[in-house]
C-alpha cells in the first residue's frame, strides 16, 4: 500500500511539473547606419542556479561596466588623434588602475562562463531567423549568451562578447532577448 502511494506521488509530480517555453532574439550592433543585425550562430545556455559553479554577477556587472568604459576610450582615442592620453582616459571614465582591473575581472569572467558553459544542459544556437527556443522546467537559472559576431578586446571576449543575466522561469512561455552593442 505504501508502495502504491508512493508511486502515485512520484508520478503526480512528473506529469504535473511546469515547463515553460522560454524564447528570444539575439542581436548584435552593426553600425550607426545599419543598427541591429541578426546574430546567426550566437549561442545562449541556461544551468539552473542551484547546479552552477561559482557565479557572481556583481563581477560581471563591474566587468561589463569597465569594459564599456574601455571601448569609449578606444573610441575616442582614435578620434581625437593628438589628444592627451589622460584627458581621453578622463572623459572616457577609464583610468589605467581600471585597465589593469579589468584584466582582472576579465578573466575571472572567462573562467566562470568556461567552467559552466561545458555543464549548461540547455543551449541553443540562433538560427537565420535570429531567434532560440528552449523548453525549460521552472525555476531559477543562470542565462550565457555568447555573440558571434560581436567581440571586445578583453580575454573574455576575444571570442565573443558575453552576456550573463540571472532571470525566473515561472510562466509557460517568457520572451528573454539579447542586444549586443559595440
Amino acid at each position: 500500500m505504501v508502495l502504491l502511494i508512493t508511486l502515485i506521488v512520484i508520478t503526480s509530480g512528473t506529469i504535473y511539473a511546469q515547463k515553460c517555453n522560454l524564447q528570444g532574439v539575439v542581436r548584435y550592433k552593426y553600425n550607426e547606419h545599419l543598427g541591429y543585425k541578426i546574430d546567426v550562430g550566437a549561442e545562449v545556455r541556461i544551468i539552473e542556479v542551484h547546479e552552477a559553479k561559482v557565479v557572481i554577477r556583481t563581477l560581471w556587472q563591474r566587468y561589463d561596466k569597465l569594459a564599456s568604459n574601455m571601448m569609449n576610450y578606444l573610441s575616442l582615442k582614435e578620434k581625437a588623434g593628438g589628444l592627451d592620453d589622460d584627458a581621453i582616459r578622463r572623459l572616457a571614465n577609464f583610468t589605467k588602475e581600471n585597465e589593469i582591473e579589468l584584466k582582472e575581472l576579465s578573466s575571472k569572467c572567462l573562467k566562470q562562463y568556461v567552467d559552466n558553459e561545458s555543464i549548461a544542459p540547455y543551449m541553443s544556437l540562433i538560427d537565420s531567423s535570429g531567434k532560440y527556443s528552449i523548453e525549460l522546467p521552472y525555476g531559477s537559472y543562470f542565462v550565457f549568451v555568447k555573440s558571434a559576431n560581436r567581440t571586445r578586446p578583453s580575454i573574455a571576449e576575444l571570442a565573443g562578447r558575453l552576456i550573463l543575466e540571472r532571470v525566473t522561469i515561472d510562466k509557460p512561455t517568457q520572451v528573454l532577448s539579447f542586444d549586443f552593442d559595440y
